[in-house]
């Protein structure tokens, strides 16, 4: 029986993807939500460029939030490939690593980036 591409089981993530998986999930601006009502709430009275990640468990999507520069709450969904991430605002992008696809989705610079931490996640090594 043939498996999901990025699954190697029904508990476990294929190890060619973990990685990936891992820049976001363990990323200090991600939070547990279950909608972007939940995560308008986090960002309003935020500066543009302010930004959280979290991801739609039913849909299997990862959202990146932000407060943009008219001050409304956007969500844009990304979702991984192997090795990358794959974001598609006309032209497809694939991008290698979060930290460089975020500015790329706010269209901004990475200096522009601001981070709305979750105070429950105190490490980030990537």
């Amino acid at each position: 029986m043939a498996t999901a591409p990025f699954r190697i089981n029904q508990t476990g993530w294929n190890p060619i993807i973990l990685p990936i998986i891992r820049q976001v999930e363990d990323h200090p601006a991600f939070y547990p939500l279950s909608d972007v009502d939940e995560a308008k709430k986090i960002l309003i009275g935020a500066p543009p460029f302010t930004y959280i990640l979290w991801k739609d468990e039913q849909n299997r999507r990862y959202y990146l939030s932000f407060m943009n520069t008219l001050l409304d709450v956007e969500h844009r969904f990304f979702t991984q490939d192997v090795g990358s991430w794959s974001y598609q605002n006309g032209d497809p992008h694939k991008i290698p690593t979060i930290e460089l696809l975020i500015p790329v989705i706010m269209h901004c610079s990475q200096k522009q980036c601001l981070m709305r931490r979750n105070p429950l996640r105190n490490n980030y090594s990537h």
